[in-house]
């Protein structure tokens, strides 16, 4: 039973086309785009609950075995505050691209600037040639018809 299961899965992905072996291509993207901001709300929403954990467990009854349930609600908030203090400061002061990928980008834009400004000039000095060339050519057909209109036979 499982392997005619096996087999009719084996020649339902043949008729269709799809081959399981190949990647797709890869498309170039400048970041992760969407997901930095799902990782960034992951992280605050797992400081909460974290946080919440801690409040509900009676953690913090055990911390200060003297404080009232609003003065632990209280300390809870606190603590959750300070970790988001601290997550933000953390993602501030290291930098999304390090220094070194940020030059190498630096480098490569002014090669491709450098390369662009060097196709422009061969293609203004190409079309300079190109516009002389069919001026002389120009030149050249008109001295031959004013001759072939007076040349006597």
């Amino acid at each position: 039973l499982s392997l005619r299961r096996v087999l009719k899965a084996v020649v339902s992905t043949q008729s269709t086309g799809v081959n399981g072996v190949q990647r797709p291509f890869m498309k170039r993207v400048e970041n992760i785009g969407f997901w930095a901001d799902a990782f960034e709300v992951l992280s605050v929403i797992s400081i909460i609950v974290n946080c919440s954990l801690i409040g509900i467990r009676g953690q913090v009854g055990r911390w200060f075995p003297d404080a009232t349930p609003g003065q632990q609600i209280l300390v809870v908030i606190f603590m959750e505050h300070l970790f988001l203090s601290i997550k933000y400061v953390i993602a501030r002061a290291i930098p999304d691209v390090p220094a070194w990928v940020e030059l190498e980008r630096e480098r490569e834009k002014y090669k491709r600037e450098q390369a662009l400004k060097g196709f422009a000039d061969l293609m203004r000095k190409t079309k300079i040639k190109g516009k002389l060339k069919k001026k002389s050519e120009d030149a050249i057909n008109n001295l031959k018809t004013k001759q072939s209109r007076y040349k006597i036979e």
